[in-house]
């Protein structure tokens, strides 16, 4: 333990009847080896989940088996082990275990035993049946997921709730898992568990069914992906502007997809009370944000070309940083209207595209600006005018809000997701994206198409 490892958690400690305690005391049995089950493990291990064992088939553990084993430089004799080390590096403060097993009916009982929740993260039907089974059985929360390269499936268990007869996403079975869908449906499932063990005032009962593809206008209807292979990203340049929470998600999944340049732009330093979302920053306290976020990246995709900024993106140093990285993309992952401001003037009058997430602890919105095809972020929420009223501080330390790892996954998944559409030529939402955890439809659309 750190001098600092007490801060870790401030920020969620202060949503209003937060009990940490009930997290630590909190036992979580994993099942599967994928994509899927690296980005659902991951915010339980920043939340502070006290016990997860993670139960997946035998397979070398090898650098290149998860992205979370390459960012910590984490090796294991199998993947679940390199997986569990991984965490371990991100959060030491909790219990990470990998268990290298196939876990079928004859093995559920016997291994898992009585957790307070089970996740089935692969593409198994059958497997899923079997521990629906057990989970009702033993009244045990389930929450069951599936996901390809563009589209994700959910559906959960809760004891005392009317579950309607389940799904078990057979038409995922032998599709691989993609890690945009994966990241934002590994952050449902850790706060759809989060009202079980911590409820919050307003909190709706854990969702029955979510669905999410990109391939769809809609969005948020079943249904896999229409397009098998995206187009080689390795010429594209993004440039992102804030590292914090929705920017590291961003900008892991950026490093995964094999975007070919990276700019990131971050005057800010690493604080304690950043470890519980930033997840790229364990051992990065006192260190500038950009420099050492980047060079997590650069582990993750070693072929790709990743440049860091560690200064003000302003009306001083837009000119520069634009110059240097001649973005085809603008990404913004920033807590303040100002700078929202600045990049929404650069963005229209460089003619470039521009993808905006912003966030409360339990909600948020994407927004993406397409010259020509869609409303700029002035026209949708006023950013000049909020720019001019508000004299904030873009540095998170001085006016300290309540966050979690949980909305900054989802929100920065979303804004992936929109992102990886245009860089592949095709059509990113020209509607508002909406996310909130107290509705009962978590998601949905607002606005007009342009």
């Amino acid at each position: 333990m750190t001098s600092t490892s007490h801060l870790r958690y401030e920020r969620q400690k202060l949503i209003k009847d937060w009990k940490q305690g009930n997290a630590t005391d909190a036992s979580i049995a994993i099942i599967g080896a994928d994509m899927l089950t690296s980005w659902t493990s991951l915010p339980m291990t920043c939340m502070g989940i006290g016990n997860t064992t993670i139960y997946g088939e035998n397979q070398p553990g090898d650098m290149s088996a998860s992205f979370l084993a390459k960012m910590t430089g984490s090796s294991g004799a199998y993947w679940v082990e390199a997986l569990s080390n991984a965490l371990t590096v991100i959060n030491p403060g909790v219990s990470n275990a990998g268990m290298p097993l196939k876990v079928d009916s004859n093995g559920l009982t016997g291994i898992i035993g009585k957790q307070d929740a089970i996740f089935h993260t692969s593409n198994d039907s059958e497997g899923k049946k079997e521990v629906y089974n057990y989970a009702v059985e033993n009244n045990i929360p389930l929450f069951m997921g599936a996901a390809d390269n563009l589209s994700f499936g959910f559906d959960s268990f809760i004891p005392g709730r009317n579950n309607p007869s389940p799904l078990y996403f057979e038409e995922y079975d032998g599709r691989t898992q993609g890690a945009i869908p994966s990241c934002i449906l590994g952050g449902i499932m850790a706060e759809e568990f989060r009202k079980i063990i911590i409820p919050l005032e307003g909190d709706y009962l854990p969702a029955h069914t979510l669905f999410y593809n990109l391939s769809s206008e809609a969005r948020f209807e079943r249904g896999v992906s229409k397009i098998d292979t995206l187009p080689d990203l390795s010429s594209k340049r993004v440039l992102q502007i804030g590292d914090g929470g929705t920017g590291s998600f961003t900008g892991i999944l950026r490093a995964i997809q094999g975007c070919g340049y990276q700019h990131h732009v971050d005057f800010d330093t690493v604080d304690p009370t950043n470890l519980q979302r930033q997840v790229a920053f364990y051992d990065n306290v006192g260190m500038q944000k950009a420099t050492s976020f980047v060079e997590k990246m650069q582990r993750i995709n070693k072929w790709a070309t990743i440049a860091a900024t560690a200064e003000m993106f302003d009306e001083n140093t837009y000119m520069k940083i634009m110059e240097e990285a001649r973005p085809d993309l603008i990404v913004g992952c920033l807590d303040g209207f100002t700078a929202r401001a600045i990049l929404n003037y650069v963005a229209i009058k460089k003619g470039i595209s521009y993808v905006d997430g912003g966030l409360d602890y339990s909600s948020g919105n994407v927004n993406f600006y397409e010259p020509g095809k869609s409303q700029c972020l002035d026209c949708r929420v006023h950013v000049d005018e909020k720019a001019r009223k508000i004299n904030e501080s873009e540095h998170c330390n001085i006016e300290i809000n309540a966050n979690i790892v949980m909305t900054n996954q989802i929100i920065g998944g979303l804004m992936a997701g929109e992102e990886l559409l245009y860089l592949s030529g095709l059509a990113p939402s020209r509607r508002r994206i909406d996310y909130d955890s107290i509705e009962p439809g978590r998601f949905g659309l607002t606005g007009a198409y342009s």
